[in-house]
């Protein structure tokens, strides 16, 4: 995973979580472009899978870690952002946009 900007606080579980993920077997080449961003919207790291599963299995894991998914933004196939936004009413989308 490369980072693009200061780590935020807990991130280290994230990179765990692209690790064990970057592990699962490939069932054929399909690479995945992921991005995590911070509670402010910023970019903070990207990261390259194989193929879709591996792709899933992170996001189960982000998933756990209290981030949510969104559709491709920022030059990637799948973004994760902090959940809170959600909870303050602030759509994921919005927040993206204003990255």
């Amino acid at each position: 995973m490369d980072l693009l900007a200061d780590q935020p606080p807990g991130f280290h579980e994230v990179r765990n979580a692209y690790t064990v993920a970057r592990e699962l077997p490939l069932w054929r080449d399909a690479p995945v472009k992921v991005g995590v961003c911070r509670g402010d919207g910023e970019l903070v790291a990207t990261g390259i899978f194989g193929d879709h599963r591996q792709a899933r299995l992170f996001t189960i894991q982000m998933t756990a870690l209290g981030y949510a998914e969104c559709e491709a933004a920022l030059g990637c196939d799948r973004v994760y952002v902090p959940e809170r936004w959600e909870a303050r009413g602030m759509a994921v989308e919005q927040a993206l946009e204003a990255a």
